[in-house]
């Protein structure tokens, strides 16, 4: 047996037992409250059945767990046979209400809100969220990995909201459609996990139902596996068709050089377009994303990045079309790597290439979470007309907290060549905050002799961890790449290692009489070795501390101690580079966030230390003022030097980006984007104008 493979069940057999002796937490559901007339969304809680719902019982969370209402906010919900509705009452405090802007998913902490969060296929990792602001903006955000702070506040679904202010306070009433919502029906029964929240921006306070505790980080009052089990009766999945038809229209002018006159032409074009995107529900809770001629055009640019590194720079997908039930396509193995990365689907080089047409289905069925992918693309100069297919199970097992499943990957051109990714995942959750990861994959495609089962055309990780906040906690990881392994729809920064990496850490919740809500420090450790000659490539080691306050000022820094074996030069600039060697170096970083629950924050970093054979800087500062609810301002300025001393080189890069949010209503927003980048001498523009209907 491989020593790998042999490693791996020498460290899951110990669990086995662990695993089979859990129960689910006993939650019995509280049935939500029906109601037998409709509610007028006007903001205005005037009808009588609003008096006839129970409010719901709030606990406070911040600053400090407890009995106590911090916010004094009154929430009720109930529902019909099509609608969720949710009405809140507001309180004012005495430095009054903040609702500093009209744009949808703008989610900060310096907004007033009140937020429901549904856990609809009571599945204890994925969430939906609908969030409410003084201003009647919006914000509808998908969350997974059991609120670990991973969102995806692009994803946007059907719902309406109303808010209306008086003397005592500000008053919100929410309609989510159940056509919006996707969940599984039994006995006619429906069984959802909620979590409900007030928030005050002015003293960061914030309300919850349940109580939940802070033992799990900022993002504790978000979690899934401690919401309130709740039941609905008698409601019914529906199949709604929704059809998107877009024509685009565009005009493009470029400088292009003769070489041979020495001088430049001016070349105009026209670009002219039209496409359809339909979404239908095959079922309660299966999905169909059918498009043709895909429109990407409403996405915002990239950030642009400065690469100081040997490896490739990730950057996150905004396309709206991958966006619903996106955790359902997740299989990580950690950091950035990933057996898919939907960004390898119609980009090439940062350039778009054009997606003729595909299908995406996404949901659930029976115990299974489904998600399917067929894609089709252009030929264009650089790349032949491919196919790319996603196809991904995943089912829950041992208890509500735990999950297998798999996924295949392909892509394949009009020219032959192939690559095929496969793979399976886990996550089970052995005692306590106690759980084990692992992934599993491999790959084949016409290039190399790939061999089913081998261990060079395989990836494998390994993690157990204590996933807690307060006390003492731990990650332990194994990781590994094989030579052969490429999986050319998905995204890996390393190839050919074996990696190693601890994490030690101790948190503190210090209490009411302190100015500070949280305290971590962490001693962290990862390394990689080459599979080629077991020599290491790369080693990290030092402590880190973040502490963050309860007005929600952060600050921190870390030290760390790197060896760094560069095997082949790779280049910062035409006129710096790193060369192969050994290096030992030590940088260290600090940074500094204002309190975020104002209207005028901006965050600072620095990071300065050695650099390989030389030294380097970096420092920046991202100020945000939301001048009214109408107006925002935002910017980003980083500066990088490397001086590379003994060889007389030397690399400075900036960065910056500066935005102009104009939002004349909930519905109307405009933004204008500018982006520099001295490096690629790059300057981007984008502007956008944003109907929400």
């Amino acid at each position: 047996m491989p020593k790998a493979k042999r490693f791996i069940l020498i460290l899951i057999l110990p669990f086995i037992s662990i695993v089979d002796s859990l129960e689910a937490e006993n939650n019995d559901p509280v049935d939500i409250f029906r109601i037998d007339k409709p509610v007028r969304i006007d903001g205005v809680l005037d009808e009588e059945q609003w008096n006839e719902i129970p409010p719901l019982k709030l606990f406070s969370h911040w600053p400090e767990k407890g009995e106590k209402n911090s916010t004094r906010s009154d929430i009720r919900i109930g529902y019909d046979d099509s609608y969720l509705y949710l009405g809140a009452r507001c309180t004012a405090n005495k430095d009054g209400i903040q609702g500093p802007t009209f744009k949808r998913d703008e989610w900060n902490m310096n907004m007033d809100q009140v937020g429901l969060i549904l856990d609809s296929y009571n599945d204890n990792e994925n969430t939906l969220v609908f969030a409410v602001t003084p201003t009647g903006s919006r914000i509808d955000v998908a969350m997974f990995s059991d609120g670990s702070g991973d969102f995806n506040s692009t994803w946007n679904t059907f719902w309406d909201a109303a808010v209306s202010q008086d003397e005592k306070g500000w008053n919100l009433e929410m309609r989510i459609p159940f056509s919006s919502l996707k969940f599984q029906e039994v006995n006619n029964e429906v069984i959802m996990g909620m979590i409900a929240y007030s928030y005050q921006a002015n003293g960061s306070i914030m309300d919850t139902y349940p109580e939940i505790s802070k033992k799990w980080g900022f993002w504790s009052w978000a979690k899934p596996s401690q919401a309130r089990k709740v039941r609905f009766q008698h409601i019914k999945n529906s199949r709604p068709l929704y059809i998107s038809p877009y024509v685009l229209g565009g005009m493009e002018q470029r400088n292009e050089a003769d070489e041979v006159l020495k001088e430049y032409h001016v070349k105009n074009s026209g670009d002219y377009e039209a496409g359809l995107d339909v979404k239908y529900a095959l079922s309660g809770n299966l999905t169909l994303d059918v498009t043709v001629n895909t429109d990407f055009a409403q996405v915002e640019a990239d950030d642009e990045q400065v690469n100081l590194t040997r490896f490739s720079l990730f950057f996150p997908e905004k396309r709206v079309f991958f966006q619903e039930r996106q955790s359902n396509f997740n299989f990580d193995f950690g950091e950035s790597d990933a057996l898919f990365y939907s960004r390898q689907i119609g980009l090439y080089d940062g350039q778009r290439v054009r997606i003729l047409g595909g299908a995406r289905l996404v949901g659930r069925a029976g115990k299974w979470d489904v998600g399917l992918m067929n894609l089709q693309t252009g030929k264009s100069e650089a790349i032949p007309s491919e196919n790319f297919g996603v196809y991904r199970l995943r089912r829950q097992v041992f208890n509500s907290y735990s999950y297998i499943g798999g996924m295949i990957t392909s892509r394949i051109s009009d020219n032959g060549q192939y690559n095929i990714g496969y793979g399976l995942d886990g996550i089970i959750r052995l005692k306590g905050d106690n759980y084990l990861l692992g992934n599993i994959a491999q790959t084949l495609d016409d290039r190399t002799r790939s061999t089913l089962g081998a261990l060079s055309d395989s990836r494998i990780s390994l993690t157990w961890e204590k996933r807690t906040y307060e006390k003492f906690s731990y990650k332990f990881e194994y990781d590994y790449g094989g030579s052969n392994y490429d999986p050319e729809v998905g995204f890996q920064a390393r190839h050919d290692f074996t990696g190693l990496g601890t994490t030690f850490a101790y948190g503190w919740l210090p209490g009411e009489s302190s100015k500070i809500q949280m305290i971590s420090l962490r001693l962290l450790g990862k390394s990689y070795l080459r599979n080629a000659d077991n020599t290491f490539e790369s080693v990290n080691i030092g402590p880190e501390l973040d502490i963050t306050g309860k007005k929600r000022d952060e600050y921190g820094g870390n030290m760390s101690f790197l060896r760094e074996n560069i095997p082949d030069t790779f280049s910062l600039a035409s006129d710096a580079s790193v060369l192969p060697g050994d290096y030992d170096f030590v940088r260290g970083n600090l940074y500094y966030n204002t309190p975020q629950n104002k209207s005028l924050r901006c965050g600072f970093q620095i990071t300065a230390g050695g650099f390989y054979d030389g030294t380097g800087v970096s420092v920046q500062a991202e100020p945000i003022w939301s001048v009214s609810r109408y107006l925002q301002f935002s910017g980003f300025y980083q500066f990088n030097k490397i001086n590379f001393n003994s060889r007389d080189q030397e690399f400075i890069a900036h960065i910056g980006r500066f935005k102009v949010l104009v939002a004349l209503n909930t519905k109307l927003e405009a933004s204008s984007y500018i982006q520099y980048n001295s490096d690629s001498k790059a300057n981007v523009l984008n502007f956008r104008l944003h109907y929400n209907p």
